[in-house]
């Protein structure tokens, strides 16, 4: 157990930091790393009322976490269920739901940051990292 980066920007409630923390993981380490107390990245989005995108975008990059209790023994769906989160939250997390579209929107939002005013530069590199994305799962 650790205390990561990810882990940091989730506890400080910096979820916009913490979606690019998400985009910049390429190995998927952070998201797999569980907290000092047990509580997987997953698990602490959630129970910090982490924006639905950001919660979908840790699930997908370990959707594994779903099935892993919380440092008190609660399970993904129970803490979505006692934390009233979205019906898309609970359809993903679930394995009902789509996830393509709330990975497209942090996508872009990141890319928007670092391409400066660039609109076209952006369309490539959600296109290049969406597609990156689809072929990691497949």
């Amino acid at each position: 157990m650790v205390y990561n980066s990810l882990h940091c920007l989730l506890i400080e409630r910096r979820f916009d930091e913490a979606k690019i923390d998400v985009l910049n993981d390429l190995n998927k380490k952070m998201v797999k790393e569980p907290h000092i107390n047990g509580d997987m990245p997953l698990h602490i989005a959630l129970l910090l009322d982490a924006p639905d995108e950001l919660v979908i975008s840790i699930y997908n990059a370990y959707p594994q976490a779903a099935n892993l209790n919380s440092h008190d023994g609660q399970t993904v769906m129970e803490i979505v269920k006692k934390r009233r989160r979205s019906a898309q939250v609970k359809n993903v997390l679930s394995g009902k739901g789509v996830t393509v579209a709330a990975s497209i929107s942090m996508i872009s939002d990141h890319h928007q940051l670092q391409s400066e005013g660039h609109p076209e530069k952006v369309e490539i590199q959600v296109l290049r990292t969406y597609q990156m994305q689809v072929k990691d799962r497949q």
